[in-house]
């Protein structure tokens, strides 16, 4: 299990137990009823998302749901699409200090440029003549130009 980034994960009994106030209040607020085994059912299927996961999946279940509770994989979706606020330190990119630090200069030459772009060129015309050379290409492009008639 991914230990979440809203600290430590309480133990299932826990989560359970707030999966089954939210399901209740949430079929309250839709004016349904629901069973003790269809609470155990959801709080179980839903036991191993953290706490705020349980809270983000049950208030998107409210913006989003008008008359029906939703199935619990809706309520799986809504919650694992929740993201703590702010980039991820992780997955940020380096800063300007990290990349001077390791030698990294953010400095292109007007020639690196030029080279660049005439590499890019001729790929292009190579790839146009390889086109130019294949028969099946050549068809089509005649049917083309005669349409176009």
């Amino acid at each position: 299990m991914d230990t979440p980034k809203n600290g430590p994960n309480p133990p299932p009994s826990e989560r359970r137990a707030l999966c089954a106030k939210c399901l209740t209040e949430l079929a309250d607020g839709l004016g349904l009823k629901v069973s003790d085994d269809r609470i155990a059912f959801y709080s179980k299927a839903l036991d191993d998302l953290t706490p705020t996961q349980i809270e983000h999946g049950f208030e998107t279940a409210r913006r989003h749901l008008g008359t029906f509770l939703p199935s619990v994989e809706q309520l799986r979706t809504w919650a694992e699409s929740w993201r703590p606020h702010g980039p991820d330190p992780a997955s940020a990119p380096p800063s300007r200090a990290d990349l001077a630090a390791a030698g990294v200069t953010w400095r292109v030459s007007p020639e690196e440029i030029a080279q660049w772009l005439e590499a890019g060129k001729q790929a292009q015309r190579d790839h146009i003549a390889a086109l130019e050379r294949d028969p099946k290409w050549q068809h089509m492009a005649e049917r083309f130009i005669r349409r176009g008639r």
